[in-house]
């Protein structure tokens, strides 16, 4: 029997997981520019981002909360495994993932909201950096396109998908801004 300490060393990548958050790109008028979303398989969430939520806060620190919000979509889904592996086409978001730690006081806030996340369910995250044109399912999601990001998931799983919505307790980010504007 292992030391009970101890957790198996396998980590469950099921290879559709994914998020996204596209708040500073400029958009075209219908076409909301505070966007985020991602899927844990069939699971899926989409938002915005407050005004204030992207005036304040970087790209990277909005990919590492959304990160945070695959957690609870994986778990709210019974998804969740002991380790995950996520992927994100952030390279900052990834590398603050696995270092746990960062220099950048947003970051190192949304660094303690995805860990309070990691301890509520009980999870160990790895993240796996991709390319931006590969993560097409959240890129959708985060951009509003819906419709296309729900047939590409029916086609990829074989199910139909579902919505998940983010718990207001974990959807107010309202410290991390306060903490950014001090």
């Amino acid at each position: 029997m292992p030391f009970p300490l101890v957790r198996e060393a396998s980590w469950h990548h099921p290879g559709l997981l994914g998020c996204n958050s596209d708040a500073p790109r400029p958009q075209g008028e219908g076409d909301p520019s505070r966007g985020l979303g991602g899927n844990v398989t069939h699971a899926y969430f989409f938002d915005e981002w407050s005004e204030m939520e992207t005036k304040w806060l970087a790209i990277s620190t909005l990919e590492l909360i959304a990160g945070a919000y695959l957690v609870v979509v994986a778990a709210l889904s019974g998804q969740l495994q002991p380790r995950m592996v996520i992927r994100c086409d952030n390279e900052a978001a990834c590398q603050v993932i696995n270092d746990h730690c960062t220099e950048s006081v947003a970051m190192g806030e949304a660094l303690m909201l995805l860990g309070c996340v990691q301890c509520c369910y009980g999870v160990e995250l790895l993240a796996h950096h991709i390319a931006g044109v590969d993560n097409t399912i959240a890129d959708d999601l985060s951009r509003d396109r819906v419709a296309k990001a729900l047939e590409e998931l029916r086609h990829m799983t074989g199910c139909e998908p579902y919505r998940v919505d983010i718990p207001a307790e974990w959807r107010d980010i309202s410290a991390i801004v306060a903490a950014v504007r001090s």
